[in-house]
């Protein structure tokens, strides 16, 4: 058997195992057990104490490619069939060899190496559910932090309905700031900062609000600066390069379809032919929409970037008109607490 030969892969070995597994496990579920060994645990669905063993044993020995060693378990596995078959009668030395073997080796709780990855994974998605579900039910979650509300939240304008050609209704939208502004007790300095508003190399607008930058905002401003570039490359490169060649693949079409039409009162395979045709759009048409298209997810990007801008220069606003407001409370108090002072001295 050559070194390179992988039994997981290979179809007949997997149908014999699959085998196997099926008889070791129904011969399993017929062994009756005394009530210390079949035990259950909490919280879990009860599974036959020998069905876990058969369970570990065929996981653990699934990664093996060596012939002597798969030789080695199904000989194995092959014999416990016979054993199990005769632990089916409770008095007979099988059963209490099963018994005795249950006894003194508990089922295995955990899994072998090489699936322990697989069950944590699962394990941390049941437990991000029941965080998502108990977010969601308003419920408290020991450790995590009360989130804030968006920096801006979408909303529709009100009367901006208006319904298209195709029967579709669409809407003006426009962003509003999303939290109330932050008390001045929790700002640190006791000085409310105005963010800046700035954009990105391809528009992107957002607020910066000093140095340095978050880790976060930067990547979310390169995810969204390449997928908008993505697309202004690929409407370049349609009009460039594809328009020529579609052209091109047109004028084929035409001359095939001159030809037909030439020949469809005599052949009933021609006339068939520029049937089809004739109802068919061009290869340039089809370009022309691809381009429409990405142009058209583009100037919605767009749009909504302005709508952006504009939410975020409301944000700007309140936040300088409250800097200003609180910057004339602290110099009023400055001026008031000179003036005690300068009556205490005299």
């Amino acid at each position: 058997m050559p070194g390179f030969f992988i039994p997981a892969r290979n179809s007949r070995h997997r149908t014999a195992c699959f085998a196997l597994y099926k008889a070791l496990i129904q011969r399993a579920r017929q062994v009756t057990l005394p009530e210390h060994v079949a035990y259950r645990e909490p919280d879990k669905p009860y599974v036959h104490p020998i069905h876990r063993f058969v369970r570990h044993s065929f996981q653990q020995n699934k990664p093996e490619t060596s012939p002597r060693l798969v030789f080695a378990a199904l000989k194995a596995g092959y014999k416990f069939i016979k054993l199990l078959d005769a632990a089916k009668t409770p008095d007979s030395i099988a059963h209490k060899q099963v018994v005795s073997y249950l006894e003194k080796r508990r089922p295995p709780r955990m899994p072998p190496k090489n699936l322990r990855g697989q069950v944590e994974k699962r394990e941390k998605q049941r437990a991000r559910e029941a965080r998502r579900a108990t977010r969601e039910a308003g419920g408290f979650i020991p450790g995590e932090t009360d989130r804030r509300p968006p920096l801006l939240v979408r909303q529709v304008v009100p009367g901006s309905e208006t319904m298209s050609r195709d029967g579709i209704l669409t809407h003006l939208y426009e962003y509003v700031p999303g939290n109330p502004p932050r008390p001045l007790e929790e700002i640190p300095g006791g000085v409310r900062p105005v963010p800046v508003f700035t954009t990105e190399s391809n528009g992107i607008p957002f607020l910066r609000m000093g140095k340095p930058q978050s880790p976060i905002l930067s990547r979310a401003l390169r995810i969204k600066g390449k997928k908008r570039r993505t697309r202004a490359q690929l409407a370049s490169l349609l009009m460039r390069d594809e328009l020529e060649f579609v052209g091109q693949e047109d004028i084929w079409e035409n001359n095939l379809l001159k030809v037909a039409e030439e020949e469809a009162p005599r052949d009933a395979a021609a006339a068939t032919f520029v049937r089809e045709m004739s109802d068919e759009p061009t290869y340039r048409h089809s370009v022309a929409i691809a381009v429409a298209y990405i142009n058209s997810q583009l100037n919605i990007e767009t749009a909504d970037m302005l709508a952006r801008s504009r939410g975020m220069l409301k944000i700007i606003d309140r936040e300088r008109t409250l800097a200003e407001q609180e910057a004339k409370e602290r110099e009023a108090k400055q001026q008031q607490e000179g003036h005690l002072g300068d009556k205490k001295a005299a």
